[in-house]
């Protein structure tokens, strides 16, 4: 085990659930709902089919009628006779009558529903297995993905980019995590992303190289402390946890699952921004995800928020509602809100909030930046690279 390069006891500790909005709580109880609903159906379509396997079936009696006007031999229930028929004497029929009549009598039974107590345990036996089958091809997948990050990334820890780690342990510690997730940093590729998972009773973080080296400002990290901070949101928040395998059902419930997804984004940056206490960070990693390094350390922020107004059309929304994630300049008008509350009976108080205000004209005011103009604006050197992540 790593030895920890900073404290572990925080002076500011957080509560994550005092930043999960209101709606993620609705809809996670409609989501236990719907998988409770689909649990539940489950349980009982096995247990009445198993009642109705275990009841004791009747003695079969065969009773074998020859059509007088075809010749054709069939299989029926004596009580099901017709007036003047009567059940023929096997011994007056061959044997191939007799197998051609149980078969056609077998394919009746099967296209009318009806099941024998055999019939019921294979159709038992059948949805279990496909539920099992299900859960283990989606556990290994998982597990299988998670193993290939782990072995084909770079994990950070106190001697392998170490001002990484120590933003992992110093907010772990203040999010009351247990345990600090272990931390990758993953060739993005291009892609600029970064995700939380739990592979079996370990918390991971993975971190996209491509959006690390984009968030990182000259000799300032605290967009990236922005990720870092949300991704652990989600850890400190429950979204990783074993039992959330249990609410699947509810998850693939059309249109639920993404607003779901959506409201547990909204809550991480919440508690992103509680534990970086910097809006304007905030704001400028949330538009570097939209327009990527460079374009974004110079994109208006204002500008960009306007788009929800003027981006607004039946399709936009119809592709909002498809996704598992907010549209972007909603995350910076949500970020904003939070942070124009100051300090709400919801949220603890903390002095060292560097939360923007709000001016007359309504528009964020964000407090004085860390960076001169001139500062913000050049572009990252490798020798500035090396010595923030201390390579």
């Amino acid at each position: 085990m790593e030895t920890p390069s900073v404290p572990l006891s925080p002076a500011e500790p957080i509560k994550a659930s005092q930043y999960r909005t209101k709606k993620e709580v609705v809809y996670f109880i409609f989501v236990v709902l719907v998988s409770v609903a689909v649990w539940a159906g489950l349980g009982f379509y096995i247990y009445t089919t198993a009642q109705e396997a275990m009841k004791p079936q009747p003695a079969k009696v065969e009773c074998f009628v020859k059509d007088p006007e075809y010749g054709q031999v069939y299989l029926t229930d004596p009580s099901e006779l017709y007036e003047g028929q009567k059940c023929e004497d096997p011994k007056t029929l061959s044997p191939e009558e007799m197998e051609q009549a149980r078969k056609t009598q077998e394919l009746i039974d099967t296209l009318s529903g009806k099941k024998t107590g055999a019939d019921r345990w294979e159709d038992i036996a059948l949805v279990v297995g496909l539920v099992i089958s299900f859960y283990l091809f989606t556990f290994f997948l998982h597990l299988f993905a998670l193993a290939y990050i782990r072995m084909n990334s770079v994990k950070v820890g106190s001697e392998q980019l170490s001002k990484i780690w120590n933003t992992v342990l110093r907010q772990s510690a203040r999010l009351g995590l247990k345990k600090q997730p272990a931390t990758y940093v993953l060739n993005g590729q291009g892609t600029m992303n970064a995700f939380a998972a739990k592979l079996v009773r370990k918390k991971v973080v993975v971190l996209y190289s491509d959006l690390v080296e984009a968030l990182v400002e000259a000799d300032d990290q605290t967009q990236l402390d922005v990720v870092i901070g949300h991704e652990l949101g989600h850890h400190a928040l429950g979204h990783t946890c074993h039992w959330m395998w249990l609410l699947l059902p509810g998850e693939f419930f059309p249109l639920l699952s993404g607003a779901w997804s959506r409201e547990r984004e909204y809550s991480s940056d919440r508690v992103a921004l509680a534990l970086t206490g910097n809006l304007p960070s905030c704001e400028r990693a949330i538009i570097k995800l939209a327009a990527g390094r460079l374009v974004g350390r110079s994109a208006n922020v204002d500008k960009f928020v306007d788009q929800v107004r003027e981006e607004r059309s039946f399709f936009t929304w119809l592709a909002e509602i498809s996704a598992t994630h907010p549209h972007l300049p909603k995350r910076v008008i949500a970020v904003r809100k939070l942070a124009s509350q100051g300090s709400p009976s919801n949220m603890p108080q903390n002095p060292r909030h560097n939360f923007a205000t709000q001016n007359q004209g309504g528009q964020a005011t964000p407090p004085p930046a860390n960076l001169s103009a001139n500062q913000s604006n050049q572009q990252n050197t490798p020798s500035d690279i090396q010595k923030i992540f201390r390579i």
